[in-house]
Formats: C-alpha cells, structure tokens, sequence
C-alpha cells in the first residue's frame, strides 16, 4: 500500500501544536497578553488530531477482519512501537530528575510521591516528561480500536454514529465515573478514542465516495453545536471542528510545498516528541529570554529552536545506532527514494514510503 502523505501533513502539524505547547509552558507570559485567547484556539487540535489520524490509518489499511492471530501481532507490534519507547524515556527522564533533585538543581516537591507506590505512579504519569502519558493512551486506544472498529468497517453512517456516541459516553457519566486525575493515560484514552472513531468514519466516507462532503457537513454541525452548547461542552465542540478543519485543509493541500515539509516532518513526529521536551524547550526559552526576546516571537522561535534541536538528536542517535529507543532505524538503514534528497542524513528524513 503506497503511503497517503494528508495524514503525514496533518501529524506534522500537530507535533508543531504540540511543541509551541510545551514551550508556551515554559514561558509562561503575563495573563492578559492580547495574542493568548487566540493562541488557545489554535492549539485546539493539538492532540486530537494524532488520534483522528491512527483511527483514519488504521481503517484505510485494515479492509478484511483479522484473526486473533493477526490482532495479536498488531498489539504485538504496537507495543513495540509505543510502550517500548515509552518505557526508555520515562526511566532516562525521571533518573535524570531525580538526580537533578538529589544534587539540589531543581527545588521544590519531589516528581515521586513519598506513599509506596510512588514511583510506578510517577512512571505511569511521566512526572518527569509530561508529554509522554499520549504514548500508552494511544496504546489503550489502538486495543479497543480492533475490538470496536470492525462493527462499523464499510458502514460510514455508522461509524459517525458510533464516534458521537463514544464522545457523549466519555464526556457525560463515564469520566466523572472512574474518578481518574487529568494527568493519567486512562483519561487521554478516553478522550483520544473518540477522535480515532472520527478517523474511522472519515475514512469510511472516503473510501464509500462520499468526501469531501460529509467531514465538511461535520465542521459545520460541530460549529453549530460549539455555539449553542453550555461552556464545557462547547469547548469540546470546538476542538472536534478545528480537529476536522484541519484534517480538511491538510486533504487539500495536497502538492503544494508546504504539504511536502509537513509531512516529511510529520514521519518525524516520534523523535520530536520524544526528544524535543524538557530539556530542548527549556533551554530555548532561557537562551531567547536572556537575548530579551519575549512574547509571541519567543513562542515561534522557541517552537522552531526545540523541532529542530530534537531532530538533530534523533539524527546523532540514529547515527550511533540508538533509533531503536523510539522504534525507529538507523540512517545506514533507511530505505532507497525514488528521488533521493541531498545530504547524509535525507534517507532518514524522508523515511519508508510504504505503510
């Protein structure tokens, strides 16, 4: 199956989301700033987008029903994909805070709480790193993605059903149910199913001949609905039309040059997310405060400093044989393009252009 580049772009442009994220964090400007209400619009789509896109992937490869063999070798390689990564991080983050800690670099609570139990709990909700719970929601996710999808495989209209239910299941008794802390991957979980649902009924829209009309129809009933629901809801609302919108401008980007570098960045999204905080983001925003440079410019240069620090670490990895710590190859191993970019490191760019 040749590799569809939309969900690459649109990845692409979460993992920019998502960096100016962890960077805004840092810089942390005075409340009140005239750009930040407009900020917290766009950031929206940030995360749901990442969930839209596996669910999309996932029923535009997986066309026939699996045997349990099969799905156990997707959970299988999903794992190796996901928690494997997952697992190095979180214990090369929380050593190098807890040495911090023991040597008096940082100050205040320690990331590990004191009760027994502490320390996997730390793990569990990366403490030390806290862009790292999306990996094992999006595990949990992918789980109940092969128990769930094939109910509605070839059946748009009612995979559409199917995500608005699992939203209004997860957003109404469920969440206040299980009493689970914002920072825990159960709760991303069930958040991000629902958006994978979204990618499943896309998909499904797709491949049946129905688009572009039904994800458009989408935005505009989730627009709607973003207006004249109470507050909460509303917001959530919101974040599924901006998620759509997105996807939607991603489809149709398609070709120009702009498309291209998202997505060659959005085969990346792995490395940067992994790599790019804290300690990239951190130093950026200390380097940029100590040339005076503040406020919205410091959040761009701050986002493109972190993307591009991560990248060149990924690259240095890959080059000393490590990319395995997040699933991925070596730049000795890359394989061939049909137009091959310049430079030592382009294979690993570019990456496989098969699924």
């Amino acid at each position: 199956m040749k590799r569809v580049s939309y969900p690459d772009a649109v990845r692409g442009i979460g993992i920019i989301l998502v960096v100016s994220i962890h960077v805004f964090a840092y810089l942390q400007p005075p409340s009140g700033t005239a750009w930040v209400p407009a900020w917290n619009m766009a950031i929206l789509p940030a995360v749901a987008v990442f969930f839209l896109a596996d669910g999309w992937l996932h029923a535009a490869s997986v066309r026939a029903p699996m045997t349990w063999r099969q799905a156990c070798h997707r959970i299988a390689a999903s794992a190796r994909r996901l928690m494997l990564p997952w697992i190095a991080f979180s214990v090369i983050y929380l050593a190098g805070r807890l040495a911090a800690e023991k040597y008096g670099l940082v100050h205040g609570a320690s990331v590990v709480p004191a009760w027994p139990g502490g320390l996997p709990i730390a793990l569990w909700r990366g403490a030390a790193a806290g862009q790292l719970y999306f990996l094992p929601a999006l595990f949990i996710v992918r789980i109940l993605t092969l128990a769930l999808y094939p109910l509605v495989r070839g059946r748009p209209a009612t995979a559409a059903c199917l995500a608005v239910a699992l939203i209004a299941i997860w957003r109404g008794p469920l969440a206040a149910m299980l009493h689970i802390p914002p920072e825990d991957p159960l709760m991303s979980a069930g958040f991000g199913l629902g958006f994978a649902a979204i990618g499943w009924a896309l998909a499904e829209a797709e491949i049946g001949g129905i688009w572009p009309g039904a994800p458009a129809l989408a935005v505009v009933v989730a627009g709607l609905a973003a207006w004249q629901l109470p507050e909460a809801d509303a917001g959530y609302a919101g974040q599924v039309a901006f998620t759509l919108l997105l996807w939607v401008a991603a489809r149709n980007l398609t070709g120009f040059a702009v498309h291209r570098w998202l997505a060659a960045l959005g085969r990346r999204t792995m490395e940067v997310y992994l790599l790019h905080a804290p300690y990239p983001a951190r130093v950026a925003v200390s380097v940029l405060a100590a040339l005076h440079i503040t406020g919205l410019a410091a959040l761009a240069i701050g986002t493109a400093i972190s993307i591009l620090a991560a990248l060149g670490t990924a690259w240095l990895l890959a080059r000393l044989g490590l990319s395995w710590l997040w699933g991925g190859r070596n730049v000795r191993q890359a394989a061939p393009l049909a137009r091959p970019l310049r430079g030592r490191g382009a294979a690993w760019w570019r990456g496989p252009e098969r699924w």
